[in-house]
């Protein structure tokens, strides 16, 4: 669950469950805080038999039963986790009994799954044909079964995040796009500011310096500029070594004639 939940929160996905889901979950801990007790009563008996005195707290179950709804609803809000509401319109009572004796979808070869039917009905009302892309995720295989049959798919929970992490690659790849764009738009700007900057260095070191005549400078290419190479220009004026600006570029180069 928790992996589901980081590819969701990391593509950007929302992710809900029915409330006859959230019932299914506080009834099955219910039960299984029964079971636990019943054996528990059973474990004291068998004791007492041998003379072992044994004083456990009594299990108040729906106490432990609404604290386990408390953490679950915290657990909810926690991961933004929004709950569906049951649908407002039922079919009518004749038509869901009649599919049931009929055996039909949503109800299996025994004409049971009520609770299957509502959740199946739960998520077709907020999730209506044409909104999205929805992934329904259940460990339960008979369940998977019946939704296939109405023509629903639903995943187990490794599927589901076999195709999360498929999303998840593909939006790393738009972001890894994004930001090479962005990287790309401000290099270029820069770049055209060089080479700007680097044109005004070649009129003035060949044109004001040398005393010499320019007729003309070959435009310069932002993206053909591989690299600009400084020079102390002082050094220049006063017979240094130091080496002429120098352009590297594929595809232009200035050209003087004095």
């Amino acid at each position: 669950m928790k992996t589901i939940l980081d590819l969701a929160e990391k593509i950007g996905a929302s992710v809900a469950i029915p409330e006859p889901c959230v019932m299914e979950l506080v009834q099955g801990h219910r039960e299984r805080l029964i079971e636990g007790r019943n054996a528990l009563d059973k474990a004291v008996k068998e004791l007492g038999r041998l003379r072992a005195t044994v004083d456990l707290r009594e299990i108040e179950v729906e106490a432990e039963v609404k604290g386990y709804e408390q953490r679950l609803v915290t657990f909810l809000d926690t991961h933004r986790i929004r709950r569906l509401a049951f649908p407002e319109q039922l079919p009518p009572p004749q038509e869901l009994f009649e599919r049931a004796v009929a055996k039909q979808p949503p109800f299996d070869a025994k004409g049971a799954s009520f609770r299957d039917a509502m959740i199946g009905m739960t998520v077709a009302r907020h999730f209506p044909a044409g909104s999205g892309e929805v992934l329904i995720v259940t460990g339960d295989n008979s369940f998977r079964s019946r939704l296939a049959v109405e023509g629903i798919t639903a995943l187990d929970p490794d599927a589901a995040i076999a195709k999360l992490t498929e999303h998840l690659s593909a939006a790393e790849q738009k972001r890894r796009s994004e930001i090479e764009a962005a990287i790309e738009s401000v290099l270029g700007q820069r770049l055209a500011e060089i080479t700007e900057r680097a044109t005004r260095e070649v009129e003035f070191n060949f044109g004001i310096l040398m005393g010499g005549e320019i007729e003309s400078i070959d435009a310069f290419s932002a993206t053909a500029v591989a690299s600009v190479q400084a020079v102390d220009l002082h050094q220049h004026r006063t017979g240094g070594k130091a080496r002429r600006p120098s352009l590297a570029s594929p595809t232009a180069r200035p050209s003087s004639r004095s």
